[in-house]
C-alpha cells in the first residue's frame, strides 16, 4: 500500500512544524497498516473521506484521507478549521 499526498496537502506538510510532522507520521503509520488502524478511520463521512483530528505543539490539526484502490490519498493536512 502506498500513501500519497495531494499537492496542497504536500505543500503544508513541507512547511509544517516538527510537532505537527511527528503527529502526521504517527497517523501515516496507522494508514499503512492492513487493515488500517481504527484510530485513522473512526470518523468516516458518507462520501468515503475519513478525518483524523489531533493536537500537536498546541496546534489543532486535521488529516482528511481516502482510499484510491489499494492506495491511501491524503486530501488535506493542516489546521483543523474544517470541523
Amino acid at each position: 500500500m502506498t500513501l500519497f499526498l495531494d499537492p496542497e496537502a504536500d505543500d503544508v506538510y513541507e512547511a509544517a512544524s516538527e510537532p505537527a510532522l511527528d503527529w502526521a507520521h504517527r497517523v501515516f503509520g496507522w494508514l499503512r497498516e492492513r487493515p488500517v488502524d481504527r484510530r485513522a478511520s473512526a470518523h468516516l463521512f458518507s462520501n468515503g473521506i475519513c478525518a483524523v483530528q489531533g493536537v500537536a505543539g498546541g496546534e489543532e490539526l486535521l488529516i482528511l484521507w481516502e482510499f484510491d484502490g489499494d492506495d491511501v490519498v491524503i486530501r488535506y493536512f493542516g489546521p483543523n478549521t474544517l470541523l
